[in-house]
């Protein structure tokens, strides 16, 4: 987690950004991933902080930039638990155990 000071409306300001990456070996898996995630990522849903997604081939990144510290948690948070709720789903219905991460 790195942490960038920048100044807003003459104040100092802490900003947060965060980035979560996945690599699989499963490119069908990355790419379920970031198709289910892209409606979040798309919408900035709140002031405080916002979530951007790439995905490439194995690799699938999650860049989260948030005004305080209780912003960046409840983002890395959602997209972690997203995440995992998004491979388990597909472990079960797949029957593949590789995507099950629960």
């Amino acid at each position: 987690m790195r942490a960038h000071n920048t100044r807003s409306l003459g104040e100092k300001m802490r900003r947060i950004s965060v980035r979560i990456t996945l690599e699989s070996e499963d490119e069908a898996l990355i790419k379920a991933v970031c198709r289910a995630l892209s409606p979040e990522a798309s919408q900035r849903l709140s002031e405080r902080g916002e979530a951007s997604l790439s995905c490439s081939g194995s690799r699938l990144e999650v860049g989260i930039k948030a005004s305080d510290p209780g912003a960046a948690r409840a983002l890395i948070n959602s997209y972690l638990y997203w995440i995992a709720g998004i491979t388990s789903s597909i472990g079960e219905v797949s029957g593949d155990d590789r995507a099950n991460t629960t």
